[in-house]
């Protein structure tokens, strides 16, 4: 999640029309399909998805996709996000997914970082950090959630961890805010 300044911060930087781009064009898919399918993606992520893809859009200078090969793209980059999503401690390997999406792997990681926006293991490490951060909150220990969210090495865990939420992964099963019971800090 992003804080309120930051978000005013990147509003600020948007211009009032914004370049067309394959990733934002690949997201008003997921928005189309999600308000006709009832995808288990939530608005709010969605959301916070486009924003950042409107952030970037400026920077980006790639071509565009025809609209059939974008759908063809989309249903395969979905498809392997949804492979992911339902058990993010699978050993996802690169030849796999790209695999299970009828592409080179080369040309999987390429298209994926382009229409999701970061690489394909960043997208797993963070579903597994994710996952991590909601067992620590129900007291889970850490070496039982480094092993229960597919890290096989502790101290990569932690600094992994530390990396992504600013803090080691004991500090969050400690420290609970007393009036709401979630963390002292969130999600980036």
């Amino acid at each position: 999640m992003l804080l309120a300044g930051e978000l005013a911060d990147i509003f600020n930087r948007l211009s009032l029309v914004l370049p067309t781009t394959n990733r934002l064009a690949f997201l008003r898919l997921q928005l189309c399909s999600f308000a006709s399918d009832d995808v288990e993606m939530s608005l709010d992520t969605l959301a916070c998805e486009l924003l950042d893809a409107a952030g970037n859009a400026v920077d980006e200078r790639h071509h565009l996709y025809r609209p059939e090969q974008l759908k063809w793209y989309a249903q395969r980059i979905g498809a392997a996000r949804d492979l992911m999503d339902a058990d993010p401690t699978a050993q996802h390997s690169l030849w796999h997914l790209s695999s299970q999406a009828a592409m080179s792997p080369f040309l999987f990681a390429r298209v994926f970082r382009e229409l999701v926006g970061m690489p394909p293991h960043k997208y797993l490490v963070r579903l597994r950090l994710q996952g991590a951060r909601d067992l620590l909150q129900s007291g889970m220990s850490v070496t039982d959630v480094c092993h229960a969210v597919g890290f096989n090495n502790l101290s990569h865990f932690i600094r992994t961890f530390r990396a992504h939420y600013g803090s080691v992964p004991s500090r969050l099963k400690g420290i609970q805010n007393r009036a709401t019971s979630r963390p002292e800090y969130i999600d980036s």
